[in-house]
Formats: C-alpha cells, structure tokens, sequence
C-alpha cells in the first residue's frame, strides 16, 4: 500500500503531536531536506521536511479535528515527494 496508517497515542498528543513515519514507509518521502505541502478536507500547510527525523508535526490539525487516542492518521503522497494528503480516521 502506498500510504502511512499511524494509531495516534497519547504521546503523540503529548509531545507535540509529532508524527513519526515508520522505517519501512520512508520510500514515500524525500530523502533529502526540502519543503512539502500536506493536505487536509480544510486546508494545505507546508513542513520542511528532514530526513534525519522522518516526522511531521500536525498540532494545528490534532486540535482542528479533535483527534484522540486511537484514531488513526493516514498519509498518502499525491504528487511524489512534493505533496500528501492527511486523513484523520476516528476510531
């Protein structure tokens, strides 16, 4: 599948609500220090991404969609290495 399922757990909600892309999934993302746009059903916001960390921090969207425990954050590229759509899956 050529997308990200990460469970949100409570400290991802804690610390910042960053998000960690797991080894496995880094062929998605660029391997290289750049800007990405991540999109939601609201609205676009853009990360410098590195690939020192492979994470995302989406604090704005975990309030935005209220997003618990156990819900799940989906991240699937749209145009490779440029730009993602974020789904927020409520358990």
């Amino acid at each position: 599948m050529n997308s990200v399922e990460i469970i949100v757990m409570r400290s991802h909600i804690e610390h910042n609500s960053n998000i960690h892309i797991p080894k496995e999934k880094w062929h998605l993302f660029p391997d290289f220090y750049t800007k990405i746009e991540l999109n939601s059903d609201e609205n676009a916001i853009h990360r410098i991404f590195n690939p020192k960390y492979y994470e995302f921090a989406l604090g704005e969207w975990f309030t935005a969609y209220q997003v618990r425990e156990g819900d799940k954050v989906r991240i699937r590229p749209i145009e490779a290495m440029k730009t993602y759509r974020v789904d927020f899956l409520k358990q």
